[in-house]
């Protein structure tokens, strides 16, 4: 997203990046005028959640000192969003969301956009093809769209660890498994969010601490098995070579315990 925020997008750029453009300098300005205002909107709609029936008539009016509140178009709804840096310089620049534009031909400069911003990555998508589901390879701005700003803003808040029904809240979700499967979190960025979650060093600092205690190579008897187990399960990160060790030391002083 910072790419395509902070896009310098002039003559020369557009001149580099497209071949079919006319090349007239006059067409060629008011090009660049249209692709920024493009790029305004979407930026916009990325960090507010806006559906572009909703962020493309933003007016004064929906504008407070830190939130932006809107009754969308859709549902009825009134959403309050808080104002982004990002969007806040947006709205200072001179902004004008009265300036009408076609969403067919947002969704054409979103992806000259994005090709001009360098993202391009290879990316391989199911598609159902007359009943058949076959593997397509796209490059990644040829998948950019008005509603990948939305997608974008519940996808990155969910990684940013807001909560779930803070940004269905915004999205206008009433199911969390609805949501779920709206945003796109691959299973790489989920374990990623795990590892930078503040419960898993803490969970770490406890089951090393846990394995340090004395009473790992005392024989068991009955009367503190159920408080030993606890403290085991509890401190149990995850059931790895180690974990599975002392789980076979656990069991072996059971079976001494009951039998010898």
């Amino acid at each position: 997203m910072r790419r395509i925020y902070e896009l310098d997008i002039t003559v020369e750029s557009i001149r580099r990046t497209s071949s079919d453009t006319d090349s007239r300098d006059e067409n060629l300005r008011r090009k660049v005028d249209s692709l920024r205002l493009v790029r305004d909107r979407f930026i916009i709609g990325a960090f507010t959640g806006l559906r572009v029936s909703d962020y493309g008539r933003l007016s004064e009016a929906n504008i407070g000192a830190d939130t932006i509140r809107i009754k969308t178009t859709k549902t009825g709804a009134v959403v309050v969003v808080p104002i982004h840096p990002w969007v806040r310089n947006i709205l200072q620049s001179g902004f004008d969301a009265s300036i009408h534009i076609s969403d067919q031909k947002m969704n054409k400069h979103l992806k000259e956009i994005a090709k001009m911003a360098g993202i391009d990555e290879e990316i391989t998508l199911n598609k159902n093809v007359g009943g058949k589901n076959e593997q397509r390879t796209f490059r990644k701005y040829e998948l950019v769209c008005t509603h990948t700003a939305r997608r974008s803003f519940a996808t990155n808040a969910y990684k940013a660890g807001v909560p779930t029904i803070a940004i269905m809240k915004i999205t206008g979700h009433t199911k969390e498994s609805t949501f779920l499967r709206y945003i796109k979190v691959s299973a790489e960025e989920n374990a990623e969010m795990l590892r930078k979650h503040n419960f898993w060093p803490m969970q770490i600092l406890s089951y090393q601490r846990y394995l340090q205690q004395p009473f790992l190579d005392a024989p068991i008897c009955c009367e503190n098995w159920d408080a030993l187990m606890f403290l085991y399960f509890k401190n149990l990160i995850i059931l790895d070579l180690t974990s599975v060790s002392i789980l076979r030391r656990i069991l072996h002083s059971i079976f001494f315990a009951f039998y010898f």
